[in-house]
């Protein structure tokens, strides 16, 4: 788990923002509502329990549950159009969730985190998230986002304690919340595509480093077999538009270095059936 320190600001397929694209714009949430949806409506949502050790608990306000689900819903139908413009056809095969036959990618920093002690595990703060909301120079620090979200040396970061710390230093109306993980895949590519397509933005999920996929155990790019712990990356962009031979991906942000133990610090692709894999094993998100 790690992020980064260099200000080097990256043009992923510069988007300016869809909120406002056909007509359908999202509201931001009221902090104050306090009700608490059951377990019944956040299955409806495709969200369940997390099981990620790392997740801690869940952080939203029945408003931004609402929000968030119109926001999804809006996405959906704004897919759907994008499709029919596209006059793009969708087979069995093609990736499940909204989005198939689509792409977007959203500007974002890279922020890695130092490549040293005591940094190992500064996946969680979120500078490349909030990179996107605000100006460089309004990017807080890799140690101030640590301390607000009690960022632990040996431990890395709750997902918990991300939401209200870059909810705040992002400025973005309590757009994030993380009430679980995702129920399926069609769920997860829905939650996330639909935060990149529709809101422009990006999102979070933590994952494991490794997993099994096709019977074959597959790790996330650029680390060793040897670390198994949770990690956390930020997820900018996705291209569900190959036809299936080509594989289907997303784009993300690795923030971690050599000495966290990747070799693959910066921009990634990776194939989003196999992310899933990787994300079953450690299954929560902040979208």
């Amino acid at each position: 788990m790690k992020p980064l320190h260099c200000l080097v600001r990256l043009t992923c397929i510069a988007l300016a923002s869809t909120y406002a694209l056909n007509g359908i714009a999202p509201t931001h949430a009221d902090s104050t509502a306090t009700s608490t949806p059951t377990p019944a409506t956040l299955q409806g949502l495709g969200i369940v329990p997390s099981n990620s050790p790392m997740a801690g608990p869940p952080v939203y306000t029945q408003q931004q549950l609402v929000e968030h689900a119109q926001r999804r819903d809006a996405g959906r139908v704004l897919a759907e159009q994008g499709r029919a413009a596209n006059t793009i056809s969708i087979t069995p095969n093609d990736q499940p969730g909204s989005y198939s036959g689509l792409s977007r990618a959203v500007g974002v920093g890279a922020y890695p985190e130092p490549n040293h002690s005591p940094y190992a595990n500064y996946c969680g703060p979120g500078q490349v998230l909030i990179s996107n909301w605000v100006a460089p120079s309004n990017v807080p620090t890799i140690d101030t986002l640590a301390t607000q979200e009690q960022t632990s040396q040996s431990n890395g970061t709750y997902v918990s304690n991300m939401v209200n710390p870059i909810n705040n230093d992002a400025n973005t109306g309590s757009f994030y919340l993380s009430a679980g993980g995702a129920a399926s895949q069609a769920d997860f590519n829905d939650d996330i595509a639909g935060d990149i397509y529709y809101g422009g933005r990006p999102a979070i999920t933590q994952l494991n480093l490794y997993g099994t996929y096709n019977n074959q155990q597959i790790y996330l790019n650029g680390w060793s077999p040897k670390i198994t712990f949770p990690h956390i990356i930020t997820i900018y962009g996705f291209n569900f538009s190959n036809p299936p031979s080509a594989g289907d991906n997303y784009y993300y942000m690795e923030t971690s270095g050599t000495y966290a133990g990747t070799t693959a610090t910066g921009t990634n692709t990776y194939g989003a059936n196999k992310l899933w894999a990787l994300v079953q094993g450690s299954n929560v998100q902040l979208w």
